[in-house]
C-alpha cells in the first residue's frame, strides 16, 4: 500500500508540474509523513496508521500527528433508521 501511495505521489507532482523542471528531491523520512498524514486527513483508524509505520504503540502516531485526528475518530458514525 505504502509503494502504490509513493508512485501515486509521484505520478501527481510529474502532471502538474512545468515540463523540464527537475522534481525537489524528498527523502523517504518526508514521503512516510505525508503517508501518515494523508491517511489520518481521510479519517483512517490511528491504530491502523500505527501499524503501517511499524510503531510499537499508537503514542507516536499521536504524538507526531495528533493534528490530523479528528476530536470524533472514536465516536460511533450517524446510522439512517427507517422509522414507520
Amino acid at each position: 500500500m505504502l509503494v502504490d501511495f509513493v508512485l501515486g505521489l509521484q505520478r501527481e507532482a510529474e502532471d502538474i508540474r512545468p515540463r523540464g523542471l527537475p522534481l525537489p528531491y524528498r527523502n523517504p523520512y518526508q514521503v512516510r509523513h505525508t503517508y501518515a498524514s494523508t491517511l489520518l486527513t481521510a479519517s483512517q483508524n490511528p491504530w491502523y496508521v500505527a501499524q503501517q509505520l511499524r510503531h510499537e504503540d499508537v503514542e507516536m502516531v499521536f504524538s507526531t500527528y495528533g493534528k490530523f485526528i479528528r476530536e470524533d475518530y472514536q465516536k460511533p458514525k450517524a446510522e439512517l433508521r427507517i422509522v414507520g
